[in-house]
């Protein structure tokens, strides 16, 4: 089986390798599985990812703000949170310009 090396951040291993303690399993299994999981879930052929479920992914990469999301699938903040955990994808990750954002407000407050 090939090996893939990734460059993480310490505190997103930090937090990684304590998720898999959590759950009595190893980060190369959690890595393999949520792989394996992407292969399974239709992103990689189009044909067989429908509208919705392709929104949803977006959103959990960062792609759509939380407000573009709501928005296109007609729901409350609710329903989208179960949306995700149903479709099975991870939590979002803030869009670049919302980190960024973010960082100049803060980098504001202790000017």
């Amino acid at each position: 089986m090939p090996n893939i090396t990734f460059v993480l951040d310490e505190n997103l291993l930090r937090e990684a390798k304590v998720i898999a303690a959590r759950y009595e399993t190893s980060l190369n299994a959690l890595v393999r599985d949520y792989f394996q999981h992407l292969a399974h879930s239709g992103l990689g052929s189009e044909g067989q990812m429908d509208g919705n479920l392709q929104t949803l992914f977006r959103y959990s990469v960062g792609s759509l703000t939380r407000k573009e999301t709501r928005e296109m699938l007609g729901v409350d903040d609710a329903h989208l949170t179960q949306l995700l955990r149903m479709a099975g994808f991870p939590p979002p990750r803030s869009p670049k310009a919302e980190e960024d954002a973010q960082v100049e407000q803060a980098l504001e407050l202790l000017r």
